[in-house]
């Protein structure tokens, strides 16, 4: 055991470190008021923009779950990057518990499988459009710093983002990846997502997870103002109309639904 230099020692004995308890929120707090459940979510004008957050607020809205809100906060907000539903008792739901407070069955071995390729090829190539395409960068600041992160830290906050980004695209392994091949993965991702579909109008019944984990991303692509020049993925989506159809389809359930989306 290495011996602990005596400056060091003698600084920790005068100002020993001490573990304090966790301090509570002030009474004027979100999480101290919210009279329903209520869902976080990442939102610009109006509009979900975040694909985990679009997610659960969808499947919450589809699978009929009416005793909850849903409120727009800052993408900067979450520790963990993933929405969270406070509850009036205090409490907090987590993403990976928000389907089991709802009652919502879980996925399949099968629907496992897609959703995993959902998340590693169309995510990557939805990162890869939103912060990596030249022509997008203005839209990505706007829709989850600007707003959010005063001048001059929104510079670091892009910096880290476009880092962040960097290493999910190439995986952590790599300094180099190509983008035709994270659209062919996307494009190949969405014909394997289209098979599935085949001529059901939803992936199970009731449409569940799979449902809204592949409309998070169908809905982003479609709506959010890209670039035409940087449409690659939004074009390889066009060509599976099943999935496009898919799409209408949990929108036009999502409409029905009472929840709506409330700002700060």
């Amino acid at each position: 055991m290495i011996a602990t230099p005596p400056i060091v020692k003698k600084l920790f004995d005068r100002f020993p470190l001490t573990t304090y308890e966790h301090a509570g929120l002030p009474l004027r707090s979100r999480e101290r008021q919210v009279e329903i459940p209520t869902l976080l979510v990442y939102a610009y004008r109006g509009q979900t923009i975040h694909p985990d957050c679009l997610l659960w607020e969808t499947l919450l809205q589809i699978h009929g779950t009416e005793n909850f809100k849903s409120l727009a906060s800052s993408p900067h907000a979450s520790v963990s990057g993933l929405p969270l539903l406070l509850l009036p008792s205090g409490g907090k739901v987590h993403a990976a518990k928000l389907d089991e407070w709802a009652g919502i069955d879980p996925l399949t071995m099968e629907q496992k499988v897609f959703r995993v390729m959902l998340n590693a090829n169309i995510r990557r190539a939805y990162l890869f459009t939103m912060y990596m395409e030249p022509r997008n960068a203005g839209l990505a600041s706007r829709l989850f710093i600007d707003g959010d992160v005063a001048w001059p830290a929104s510079l670091l906050v892009r910096h880290s983002t476009r880092s962040s980004v960097h290493e999910v695209l190439a995986g952590g392994l790599a300094t180099y990846y190509s983008k035709e091949e994270i659209y062919a993965d996307a494009d190949a991702a969405w014909a394997a997502l289209s098979a599935l579909l085949g001529n059901d109008d939803y992936f199970a019944s009731p449409p569940g997870l799979l449902d809204a984990a592949v409309f998070s991303y169908t809905h982003l692509i479609l709506s959010l103002p890209l670039d035409f020049s940087a449409r690659d993925i939004r074009i390889s989506l066009s060509q599976y109309k099943n999935l496009i159809a898919h799409h209408e389809r949990i929108d036009q359930l999502r409409s029905q639904s009472n929840i709506e989306l409330r700002q700060n």
